[in-house]
């Protein structure tokens, strides 16, 4: 059986380029609710599906995406305002021979905001993601595993975040995030009765900044910001590895800056540096190292500008160990419309994963971003991920998308 990609939204293109679609929302409820059909349509290309071969599968695939959903806007124009958004990706591939590796992804998402112009301000989000694919860091730590299947995986993450103006120039914020990760194990077609979650953990974590910042000039600001962090450590579904540690907590102390250190305006500073204690339940194996994070944007003329960042710190890996992890990456930004802007970027990571290994990797891609009106966006994307270390390997993806809110 042959899969062809779904005509629905070329036809919605060619609706909204008539002037077909109006540019309310699809649904309006009294003044303050707007709801809104949104779609995806999208098309890949993954040069290396399983990072290697798998029972005389073909390591390349071609997949089609087509995601329905809504979304809702309450309350946009009061003191308060928030959004619900939500859609499923029904992902197909064009080779029958990985049917199997069709998917049905749910997306939801939730915001919320309060600014009545006052000292206090209040934002908190959430959202709820269903993703199935190989990774370079579980590759480097578990080599094993994508035998024939692509790895599933369901993400939880919920935030919050009160903000104090104390006077004009001195505020203070507190932020409360959590966040979780589930594995859903599928055989591997090598050998069905182990999982390919076997000796992968997940995590549920929870972690608390709350930052002091300070308006030492027009352009600049200084501060200072601790956060505690506590993860807690399971076994994935279907795995049977035994567990080294189930807890794991994180203190980091620093200082931060940021703002526009030059009269010019061009060079926007975000540096945020200090102490990092870590260690698993009960203190076992305390660590102080370095961590930090800096972004340097500068502007080189209206239309493009680029970027560098850089950062050190530790958290926990794919198999409950912990993992600490430099990178660096350069970006350049283009804008040459409201309606066309590209970017392109190259990277590279290293981490080291307690008793494990050390993976070292370096990505380069490019995007270019096209929106002829406030219906439709077009991406087209291409990434290429080239592993060195503990093995090596590279990943070409390139993909084709629009999307459509009506």
């Amino acid at each position: 059986m042959k899969h062809r990609l779904p005509t629905a939204v070329l036809i919605a293109a060619a609706a909204s380029q008539a002037g077909l679609i109006p540019d309310s929302p699809i649904l309006r409820v009294g003044e303050d609710i707007d709801v809104y059909f949104t779609a995806k349509g999208r098309l890949d290309y993954n040069s290396n599906i399983f990072f290697g071969s798998a029972a005389g599968l073909p390591n390349q695939g071609t997949s089609w995406t087509l995601g329905p959903g809504f979304s809702a806007d309450f309350f946009k124009e009061a003191n308060f305002s928030s959004s619900f958004t939500y859609r499923r990706d029904f992902v197909r591939f064009f080779d029958s021979t990985l049917k199997g590796l069709n998917d049905d992804q749910d997306i939801a998402g939730a915001n919320f905001a309060y600014d009545a112009g006052g000292p206090l301000t209040f934002q908190a989000e959430a959202s709820y993601q269903e993703d199935a694919r190989n990774t370079t860091d579980v590759l480097s730590v578990l080599p094993i595993a994508f035998e024939g299947t692509r790895l599933r995986q369901t993400t939880y993450s919920q935030s919050a975040t009160a903000a104090y103006r104390i006077t004009e120039k001195l505020s203070t914020s507190l932020t409360a995030r959590h966040n979780r990760n589930r594995y859903d194990p599928f055989a591997r077609i090598l050998s069905p009765t182990v999982f390919n979650t076997q000796g992968l953990t997940e995590s549920d974590g929870w972690s608390f900044p709350l930052s002091l910042r300070y308006q030492i000039t027009q352009r600049l600001n200084i501060g200072a910001t601790y956060e505690h962090g506590k993860t807690d450590i399971s076994p994935a579904r279907g795995s049977t590895a035994p567990l080294a540690y189930t807890g794991f907590t994180k203190d980091f102390y620093g200082l931060t800056f940021s703002g526009q250190p030059t009269d010019s305006g061009k060079l926007d500073v975000t540096i945020r540096a200090g102490l990092l204690h870590s260690a698993y339940d009960g203190g076992v194996d305390a660590r102080n190292t370095a961590s930090y994070s800096v972004g340097l944007t500068h502007t080189l003329t209206e239309k493009l500008n680029h970027a560098l960042n850089f950062s050190n710190d530790a958290n926990i890996a794919v198999n409950g160990r912990r993992s600490e992890s430099r990178s660096i990456n350069y970006l350049v930004n283009y804008v040459r419309s409201e309606e066309f802007r590209a970017s392109t970027f190259i990277g590279y990571s290293h981490s080291d994963v307690e008793n494990t290994s050390t993976i070292n990797t370096g990505s380069f891609g490019i995007n270019a971003t096209y929106s002829p009106d406030s219906h439709w966006t077009y991406v087209a994307s291409y990434t290429l991920t080239q592993a060195y270390k503990p093995s090596t390997y590279n990943v070409s993806q390139f993909s084709l998308e629009a999307n459509l809110r009506w």
